[in-house]
């Protein structure tokens, strides 16, 4: 496949809460140290509100933007290639837009939720977008929210 795009902005962006794997054990209800012994992770950053997927997913699209020199009126789409969506209608990619106020308004929206795959999916739909010059500057978002999905009664999913 033609790459027909370079990367000219990115950012990172972890939520604030954090959550000890001892929390997790204590939420779940298993004996001290369980989590970390199964998964070696001994932290995990969670959304709390009033932060969310549209809300980290702002923070990070405008340093982005600014490493890239843009603004949110240089971009003609935004996708959003999250695993988690933060409502079923609209789009998390609207909301994002809303999130990022009236300097996005107009900017076309899109969701891929193609599970852990998203970014790829996203980046080669920009690919396409880019090859036949229906877009010129795109910009993909994943903002991740996967604790609030969790099932805390089935300790091994959670």
């Amino acid at each position: 496949m033609l790459q027909h795009f370079r990367i000219t902005g990115s950012a990172r962006h972890l939520p604030a809460g954090i959550i000890t794997s001892e929390e997790l054990d204590a939420r779940l209800g298993l004996p001290a140290g369980t989590t970390f012994a199964r998964t070696g992770v001994r932290l995990r950053h969670e959304t709390r509100p009033p932060e969310n997927a549209a809300t980290m997913a702002r923070i990070v699209i405008n340093e982005a933007l600014a490493s890239a020199g843009r603004e949110p009126r240089d971009i003609d789409m935004l996708i959003d290639a999250s695993l988690c969506v933060q409502q079923p209608i609209p789009c998390n990619a609207a909301l994002i837009q809303r999130e990022l106020g009236p300097a996005a308004a107009g900017i076309a929206c899109v969701d891929i939720h193609t599970s852990c795959l998203g970014f790829i999916a996203a980046l080669q739909m920009a690919n396409g977008l880019f090859a036949t010059r229906a877009a010129q500057r795109i910009v993909i978002v994943c903002s991740e929210t996967s604790l609030r999905g969790v099932n805390w009664n089935e300790p091994d999913s959670a």
